[in-house]
């Protein structure tokens, strides 16, 4: 408390674990500061790392790619990586969908000036819109088979020739 500049010592405030500075704690106002501490105490952890000395750095795998995982708790290393596995099928997943939404609204906007354009007859405008809809998912669902076999072509090459032949027969 003697190291502090003597101003910072008359507005500080100590109370409920935090150091508060302001008027009071109880009515706090723009401007307000509080400033608290916690300690923890760290949990046993699991790793997969390289060890360089007392330190641990990315591990670099044979592919190219740099290893480095980091879980709570005591787990094997197949746990470790099943768990690191399916997340990234999700995130794949995950992004195949996005992909695929994105093209499907993409061509639906392509075809967005003609629903406007029969909007002028009410009800023929939903019909054309549900219409050109459905005409947008049966163009993006084959795209988006052709664009992930395009992306698998060098990894895995039967998959990718399969996806595209049943891209293919979809839209013909």
């Amino acid at each position: 408390r003697a190291a502090a500049p003597q101003p910072l010592i008359a507005i500080a405030k100590l109370g409920g674990g935090a150091l508060y500075l302001g008027t009071t704690p109880e009515t706090p106002e723009v401007g307000d500061l509080m400033v608290s501490f916690e300690k923890r105490i760290p949990n046993e952890v699991s790793v997969i790392a390289r060890q360089t000395g007392a330190q641990l750095a990315g591990y670099q795998t044979e592919a190219g790619d740099v290893l480095e995982m980091l879980s709570e708790g005591l787990q094997p290393a197949d746990a470790m990586f099943q768990a690191a596995q399916a997340s990234n099928t999700t995130l794949t997943w995950g992004l195949r969908v996005v992909g695929f939404l994105m093209m499907f609204f993409g061509v639906n906007l392509l075809f967005r000036p003609f629903r406007v354009f029969a909007d002028v007859i009410p009800f023929v405008g939903s019909i054309v819109g549900i219409g050109f809809g459905i005409i947008g998912f049966v163009v993006s669902a084959p795209l988006t088979l052709l664009t992930i076999a395009v992306a698998w072509l060098f990894y895995r090459p039967v998959l990718a020739v399969a996806l595209i032949v049943v891209g293919v027969e979809a839209v013909v």
